[in-house]
């Protein structure tokens, strides 16, 4: 039965502080990366659990100005994993109506300016035709 926290993490330089409602104490550490094993193995321990039942919401404490570019970063970087998933559906799609025209790979490589490889791989799962 996995079990969901809050961890609130602060900067108290040099450290990184985690801290979760209702557990006495808390985490320091002088990197984000030690924070996760510490705090999980600690709540598991704590509340009779194994670690991997222990789910963690992290949330950051940080001062505005970092905060507000951290979540514009964060932002632009989900638009551009939805912008690149885009490109690659509608790259496939390209090469594979122009592979049932048909045109063969070199050519769909041309047209979309592809390295014929890469073209070759986008229709991998085609029924072979000569090429």
């Amino acid at each position: 039965m996995n079990r969901r926290f809050a961890v609130q993490v602060s900067r108290e330089d040099p450290w990184w502080v985690a801290l979760v409602e209702g557990v006495p104490g808390g985490w320091e550490m002088r990197r984000l990366e030690q924070l996760e094993g510490e705090v999980r193995d600690g709540l598991a321990v704590f509340h009779d659990l194994d670690p991997s039942e222990v789910e963690l919401d992290w949330r950051y404490e940080l001062p505005v100005q970092a905060a507000a570019a951290l979540g514009a970063y964060r932002a632009k970087r989900a638009e551009l994993e939805r912008a690149e998933n885009e490109y690659a559906r509608t790259q496939r799609e390209a090469a594979v109506a122009l592979a049932h025209v048909p045109v063969p790979v070199r050519d769909v490589a041309r047209l979309m300016q592809l390295s014929r490889a890469r073209a070759a791989t986008l229709l991998t799962s085609l029924p072979q035709k000569n090429a």
